[in-house]
């Protein structure tokens, strides 16, 4: 019965996009979400990589579902090594606390290449982000997100943890989108 359970989601997105876990996907799906939600044209090569899930930043009471950081090699001509974050709140038949997107914004400005994604099952525009940074929260829907794993299946086809992912997709299909099998989700 966990299947609208938010933190459950969020717990299993984590370890799903963590490329040090026993899953065996290294960092398959981490890299497929990075150039969606970076909008970037190829695949970034990410290092030292930090994922966790319901993450506290500080002295606050806030509780960032998603949390991820880490470096890749800038496309720059230099080709330093560039440090990036993606805060991700998740949002599964709920609303959004007071200002709860502007508290989570300024965990996000710490670095400069930054992505705020707010995942909902409908893919609606977040609220209670900054008066100037409600833009900057990119809508994503669950049926996307699994859209785009979707497209990283037959690379992760052999691994440890490929039924779990399939399992783990037809779940969010039919627990939050009421689909039974044989839908096309894109």
């Amino acid at each position: 019965d966990l299947g609208l359970h938010e933190t459950a989601h969020t717990r299993t997105l984590a370890w799903l996009l963590d490329p040090s876990k026993e899953h065996g996907f290294e960092d398959v799906l981490l890299r497929a979400f990075l150039r969606e939600v970076f909008r970037l044209e190829t695949s970034p090569h990410p290092t030292g990589v930090t994922v966790r899930s319901e993450y506290n930043p500080g002295e606050s009471r806030d509780r960032i579902d998603i949390h991820v950081q880490g470096q890749w090699t800038g496309p720059r001509q230099n080709r330093a090594l560039e440090r990036w974050k993606v805060i991700l709140e998740a949002k599964i038949r709920a609303g959004e606390g007071e200002a709860q997107l502007a508290r989570y914004e300024k965990q996000a400005d710490t670095v400069e290449r930054h992505a705020l994604v707010f995942l909902t099952t409908e893919g609606r525009r977040a609220e209670t982000g900054s008066q100037d940074g409600k833009a900057r929260w990119i809508s994503l829907s669950f049926k996307e997100l699994m859209a785009l794993f979707q497209t990283c299946l037959p690379e992760l086809e052999g691994k440890p943890g490929f039924e779990f992912l399939r399992l783990y997709m037809a779940g969010v299909l039919k627990d939050i989108y009421q689909l039974q099998g044989g839908e096309n989700i894109g």
